[in-house]
């Protein structure tokens, strides 16, 4: 609904995925309840917004006759998340979930602060203007 009053979507992309990462370990280094739940609801917020725009750039910018294959890949992703799920409870254990939840964020805000920085493109995409149809 908001896509045409949203002139660079890179950078709202981005912003959204270091403002997921950043909310996260908040809520996950917050020992009272009522802030932590409003820090959770951000959470998913942010992370929802992120999504949806990552998912829109992709369908929009990719071209017709390879946009089975590119979400197919980009699907591919949230198949091979039960992989991380050991190696985080392993460091749950060795430091309890809230530090590891929370240095899991702050790594997943730097790797998107490095990626934004190291590609300038992503920050500068813009999806293309949608034609009305009839």
């Amino acid at each position: 609904a908001y896509g045409a009053r949203i002139r660079r979507q890179g950078r709202f992309m981005v912003i959204t995925a270091m403002m997921f990462g950043v909310m996260l370990a908040l809520f996950a280094l917050s020992p009272w309840w009522p802030v932590s739940l409003m820090l959770v609801a951000l959470t998913s917020g942010f992370s929802a917004v992120y999504m949806a725009q990552n998912n829109t750039i992709i369908q929009l910018m990719v071209a017709d006759e390879y946009r089975g294959r590119v979400m197919s890949v980009y699907l591919m992703t949230f198949g091979l998340m039960p992989f991380g799920t050991l190696p985080m409870g392993a460091l749950a254990e060795a430091l309890g979930a809230p530090t590891a939840v929370a240095g899991h964020a702050i790594l997943c805000t730097l790797v998107v602060l490095f990626v934004a920085l190291r590609l300038p493109v992503l920050r500068q995409l813009r999806a293309p203007e949608l034609q009305p149809t009839i």
